[in-house]
């Protein structure tokens, strides 16, 4: 019989998720085609809490995406683990946990065009015994409307630059929902954001 550590109080395990959110580089994503045709891809990330990383700019991102059935993209894997999420610890950036994801992959990549003009994404950090899934809404962002904070952002953690790139697009996921567990007993207070808000 296996023991297992005491389960954490919701409290806690959204510090673990914020520190995931900032540290981590890379995470699952999942998205459908209109027709049901399912994609799971890996791509590298940024949690985007610069103050102008909600407002959208008039749009609702390393690991570029070995996207299902044609990936002709090259992952960059040279991210420097400088754990640098945007706008933490400045005036200009938003609390730490009012933040978006942002992605970037090919645009012609299924992801993308899963997500174009936008759409639902599940997304998932950590294995099988430490998980977070957030389920939010993407849009696809062309570079030169990225705000600037929320590119260099990107390019700083993962030491690559794709915002004058034509054949990319950045992905901004604004979560909707979060889940948090790590064994059994944690299963019942794993619901840590619903409809966007924070339970805790």
């Amino acid at each position: 019989m296996t023991d297992h550590e005491p389960p954490r109080s919701r409290s806690r395990r959204k510090q673990d998720v914020l520190a995931r959110l900032e540290h981590d580089e890379d995470l699952w994503v999942a998205t459908a085609s209109a027709d049901g045709e399912p994609c799971l891809v890996p791509l590298s990330f940024v949690w985007d809490t610069t103050g102008d990383s909600r407002a959208r700019d008039g749009h609702f991102a390393a690991n570029t995406g070995a996207d299902a059935d044609a990936d002709t993209g090259s992952g960059t894997g040279t991210g420097t683990g400088t754990s640098t999420h945007a706008g933490a610890g400045t005036e200009t950036g938003t609390a730490p946990d009012r933040g978006t994801v942002l992605l970037c992959t090919r645009r012609t990549n299924p992801t993308a065009r899963n997500l174009t003009p936008g759409g639902r994404v599940r997304l998932s950090l950590g294995h099988t015994r430490d998980v977070v899934l957030v389920d939010g809404t993407a849009e696809v962002v062309e570079g030169h409307r990225l705000p600037t904070a929320s590119a260099d952002a990107f390019a700083a953690k993962l030491a690559w630059d794709p915002r004058d790139g034509p054949a990319w697009v950045y992905l901004r996921v604004t979560p909707r929902t979060m889940k948090a567990w790590r064994e059994e007993n944690e299963l019942a207070e794993r619901e840590l954001m619903r409809d966007g808000v924070w339970l805790v």
